[in-house]
């Protein structure tokens, strides 16, 4: 059902959505499974973004929600993959990109070295490969087209900075493109969250210390789990990596 993809109805695209929700919950279900199968598929590809966009709101939405659902599971090469090519439509999901970022650094990082060598690997690959943010629509920048606007914010006024708000957010939540619902002020949010990300990755900033602030926000055994949203986007640091810019 999942794993060879196809042109598919309305009425079938609800039909496995729903079975896949199911599945997400059944511990005996065959989501890595359906990972593998869809990764090689998007890999064999090389993530054409013209693949990608014929199946956004089908195949593709439901590949980028296992692969972060099961985020700890992939190896280090996977996960570069994934995180270079899925985190706008992540975002549009509504994934709490950064948390999930944070934990997989931490879980799959044996010694401070490893996890600055791994970071800057994945940061290297995250702002050289020509990623859209919307590979739907053909005039959407790239991610380290943003990324360096973004990173110059200090010599923006304003209205310069209201405006790429507008941009970035109309390019994530085309009003002819929800992929999932949501609500105004947390497509704002996530917005800022995406762009401080960018900034972070663009600026070389100190992934060790997030790392250690975010695990302070925890209680008891660190685990995967979703924190408190006014932690992530509450007043007055909306983003996990926002204060970066002061370190």
């Amino acid at each position: 059902m999942f794993t060879q993809p196809k042109d598919l109805t309305e009425d079938q695209k609800e039909e496995y959505s729903r079975k896949l929700s199911i599945l997400f919950h059944d511990p005996e279900g065959s989501i890595e499974g359906i990972f593998v199968a869809l990764h090689h598929f998007f890999v064999s590809k090389s993530f054409d973004p013209k693949v990608i966009a014929t199946y956004f709101d089908s195949y593709w939405k439901w590949y980028v929600s296992i692969s972060w659902k099961t985020v700890l599971w992939h190896d280090k090469e996977e996960f570069i993959d994934i995180f270079t090519y899925q985190l706008p439509t992540a975002f549009m999901l509504d994934i709490p990109v950064e948390e999930y970022l944070l934990s997989y650094l931490h879980r799959h990082s044996i010694s401070l070295p490893d996890l600055h060598t791994y970071f800057n690997k994945l940061k290297s690959e995250f702002l050289k490969r020509s990623v859209r943010i919307n590979p739907t629509i053909e005039n959407s920048p790239t991610i380290s087209e943003i990324a360096k606007q973004y990173a110059t914010k200090k010599n923006k006024t304003n209205i310069e900075l209201a405006n790429i708000y507008a941009h970035i957010e109309g390019w994530l939540y085309h009003k002819d493109q929800e992929l999932v619902f949501v609500e105004e002020k947390k497509q704002t949010q996530n917005v800022v969250a995406f762009l401080e990300l960018l900034k972070f990755f663009y600026e070389d900033g100190d992934i060790e210390v997030v790392i250690d602030e975010y695990l302070e926000t925890l209680q008891g055994p660190f685990l995967l789990t979703h924190i408190d949203e006014d932690v992530i986007f509450g007043d007055p640091k909306l983003s996990l990596f926002e204060e970066s810019e002061e370190q």
